[in-house]
């Protein structure tokens, strides 16, 4: 009996040894191929779009662009131009694909149009390729671009004046500027605009026109102040595991109808979301990033209330302070 007890369990430690050996094999067999997260449509116009999102490690980036219909029929005279920049600066793209930030903008559509697209991922180092999503999603690119608005009061034709932004992305050191990174802004309704940090700007800042966001009727829109926007930093993987997106909320900045560069606003104290009022869910962002440090990727300087380089207790009690309250205090 003994024997056979001990039969069953040398077969039982074969099999797991056996077991360990083909994970081993499966996770050899995935290393090095890219996994993609948090794919974005940004920059609609009336000819073209771009979509960002990032890679898990160093890659190269593309789409693939389809005629609406049914998403099978691949779209003629699409222009394809991974990691686009203003400035032609090819040390850009050179550090986003590095840190993991894919950007890819596809010209030469019609307005009006529905599309689908797949991005398409490349490990540097295994040529290993992800696409994703695995279905085609669709995207419908404005209907027409506009430049004037008509003044309320005197119904004057009037010109969209300057709206570009700034704003600096640092590595999580808090010093570091953070070369190949994206800055994506939401505005209202839920369009985007990117620009990498460096690209026409000097680093660590990057510039946005904020006249480039659109409305729900396709049309692009004049920003007047006030509106609530929404930062995303792409800042790439940095060598370590967790998410390396900061988010960020502001107000953009007074239409002062003058050709400037501003910076958004930053909500008042504790109003993390800039809705106006301190709420519960100013402090579950707190608790969010409870413990987190200058130098973790999740750290956000918007969260450390005291600004003594952690979020902790002293912060999350900032914010329980100020519950209720709305701006002005």
């Amino acid at each position: 009996m003994g024997h056979v007890k001990n039969k069953y369990k040398n077969q039982g430690i074969l099999f797991f040894l056996i077991a360990i050996v083909f994970a081993g094999l499966v996770l050899q067999a995935e290393a090095g191929v890219p996994q993609v997260s948090e794919v974005m449509v940004t920059d609609i116009t009336t000819r073209s779009f771009s979509l960002v999102w990032k890679s898990s490690e160093a890659a190269t980036a593309s789409l693939k662009v389809y005629d609406g219909s049914a998403c099978n029929v691949e779209t003629a005279g699409a222009v394809i131009t991974p990691h686009p920049t203003n400035s032609g600066d090819a040390a850009i793209k050179t550090a986003a694909e590095t840190s993991g930030v894919m950007k890819v903008m596809v010209a030469g559509l019609s307005s009006d149009t529905e599309y689908c697209y797949q991005t398409v991922t490349t490990s540097k180092s295994t040529s290993d390729v992800t696409t994703a999503p695995s279905v085609p999603a669709k995207v419908v690119t404005e209907f027409q671009t506009v430049r004037t608005y008509i003044e309320e009061g005197t119904n004057a034709i009037k010109p969209f004046s300057n709206d570009l932004i700034i704003f600096p992305v640092y590595q999580p050191d808090q010093i570091t500027f953070s070369e190949g990174s994206l800055l994506i802004v939401e505005g209202p309704g839920g369009s985007r605009v990117s620009s990498f940090v460096g690209d026409g700007v000097s680093s660590p800042n990057a510039l946005i026109d904020l006249n480039n966001l659109f409305t729900s009727t396709g049309t692009n829109m004049d920003i007047a102040g006030g509106e609530i926007v929404i930062i995303r930093e792409f800042r790439g993987n940095n060598g370590k595991t967790e998410s390396a997106t900061l988010v960020r909320f502001r107000e953009a900045p007074e239409d002062m109808e003058l050709s400037m560069i501003k910076s958004p606003v930053p909500c008042f104290f504790a109003d993390n979301d800039c809705n106006g009022r301190v709420e519960i869910i100013d402090v579950q962002r707190g608790f969010n990033l409870w413990g987190k440090l200058i130098g973790d990727n999740a750290y956000n300087t918007d969260l450390d209330i005291i600004a003594d380089g952690t979020i902790n207790i002293k912060d999350i009690q900032s914010i329980f302070n100020r519950f209720g309250q709305t701006e002005p205090f």
